[in-house]
């Protein structure tokens, strides 16, 4: 004669609910990847406001970015070459990108245009290869040595003034911690001073 719990586990497994299939993925705005159809990466409302600017440029200047004959996309290559640096031609090109992405054309972006994110990506990485300062960086650049030596030159002065004191501040934050990577970037520092005010009131 069967037992108690052979007879009931036709019971209990009736009990048991499958688990519920996954939600469909929520559909977002998204860029193509290489030209081989869309991702699931959605553009940010800035990034997305960026595109859009560059996209109306594109578009007041007269040229045919969507065209894939290949004069026509040399014409709206050499126009983004005059436009600025290699991050503005970047720009220019994933905002093309974008904006082919959101045709009834799968798979669709000019090989040319590719090419040429490829070959601005590339250049780009043999630079961080080299780890060097961009002529930009560099005349913005101090050196550790010499920003200590400010930290402590105001840090020792006896009357400092309000920049003094912001400059104090500043470098005290870049020497006094261990070393970050662009944590400050977002501070701000007030000057005005307020009557009565004190410490972090």
């Amino acid at each position: 004669m069967p037992d108690a719990s052979t007879q009931t586990a036709p019971l209990r497994k009736k009990l048991i609910k499958a688990p519920a299939p996954p939600a469909p993925p929520t559909i977002v705005e998204t860029q193509t990847s290489q030209g081989l159809g869309l991702t699931r990466r959605p553009i940010g409302e800035t990034t997305k406001t960026k595109y859009d600017q560059a996209i109306r440029r594109i578009k007041d200047a007269g040229l045919d970015m969507g065209n894939d004959v290949d004069d026509d996309v040399s014409k709206v290559i050499e126009w983004i070459k005059s436009k600025g640096g290699e991050s503005a031609q970047k720009v220019y090109l994933s905002a093309i990108k974008y904006e082919l992405g959101k045709l009834n054309k799968p798979n669709y972006f000019p090989r040319q245009y590719q090419q040429e994110i490829d070959r601005l990506y590339g250049r780009q990485n043999e630079k961080d290869k080299g780890q060097e300062l961009s002529e930009k960086q560099t005349s913005n650049f101090v050196p550790y040595d010499e920003l200590l030596a400010v930290q402590h030159r105001l840090a020792a002065k006896e009357d400092k003034t309000d920049r003094d004191w912001k400059n104090l501040l500043v470098a005290s934050l870049y020497t006094l911690n261990p070393p970050v990577r662009a944590d400050y970037g977002s501070v701000r520092v007030f000057m005005k001073r307020r009557q009565g005010r004190t410490g972090n009131d």
